[in-house]
């Protein structure tokens, strides 16, 4: 493209200043439309979102933003960018709030299968687990409800950095309660692979000695029902 070939008016001045930062997105429209049809579109489509009462240094500009948005996304949920019709939505900012959509539904979907899988994986966590003694009791976390309250009363990040790891099976997440407080975080523990990866308790302090002895005695009790489940097996 040159002078010759583009006159200088305000909206292809427009339209190049912005495209400028979007040569991805701009190398793709113009294998399907000429450079006039281009800009022609971005301020269509500008007009259409509403992007002319934005305060971005023009309307067109605000177009590739939300653009780039659509391309970035249609890429993960592997759009063909060969089609013109995909390239070229008849409303940008309606198609990408689709995809929005779309992806969420996806993810809400996702959730529900791995939830109900972990439905069942929680009657052998328990059955696994489950232990107590006359001061303290461990047991796995049972929804994403209690690992978030679990976070916010001891301040670290179960929720956040574990939920997902969690309930997906990649790791067990258990609850240490005082006997005589069932219901209040006190300790988080990550158990994985038969160790104890971590146990935390306020502002991710470590275990004190009577927690760890109290690990021990259910470590021991974890063995001894491998043990006699293993005889049983054998016999």
């Amino acid at each position: 493209m040159n002078k010759k070939n583009i006159p200088l008016t305000k909206d292809n001045y427009d339209f190049v200043s912005a495209a400028l930062n979007y040569e991805f997105e701009l190398a793709l429209m113009l294998k399907f439309k000429s450079f006039k049809k281009c800009v022609s579109y971005a301020k269509k489509q500008s007009m259409l979102c509403g992007c002319a009462y934005s305060f971005a240094t023009n309307i067109v500009h605000n177009f590739f933003m939300t653009y780039s948005d659509y391309i970035s996304l249609g890429k993960k949920l592997n759009y063909d960018f060969k089609s013109e019709s995909v390239v070229f939505p008849q409303n940008v900012n309606q198609a990408h709030q689709e995809q929005i959509g779309f992806q969420e539904r996806q993810k809400l979907e996702e959730e529900k299968k791995k939830y109900k899988n972990f439905a069942k994986r929680l009657i052998r966590l328990k059955k696994k687990y489950t232990f107590s003694n006359d001061e303290f009791l461990i047991r796995p976390a049972e929804n994403a409800d209690e690992l978030l309250a679990e976070g916010n009363e001891l301040h670290h990040c179960v929720y956040s950095c574990y939920r997902n790891r969690y309930f997906g099976g990649d790791t067990d997440i258990l609850f240490i309660r005082k006997s005589e407080e069932p219901d209040k975080p006190f300790y988080t523990l990550e158990y994985k692979n038969g160790h104890i990866v971590q146990c935390r308790t306020y502002f991710n302090e470590e275990r004190t000695p009577e927690i760890a002895a109290f690990l021990d005695e259910w470590e021991t009790f974890m063995k001894s029902k491998k043990s006699k489940h293993t005889k049983q097996e054998a016999a």
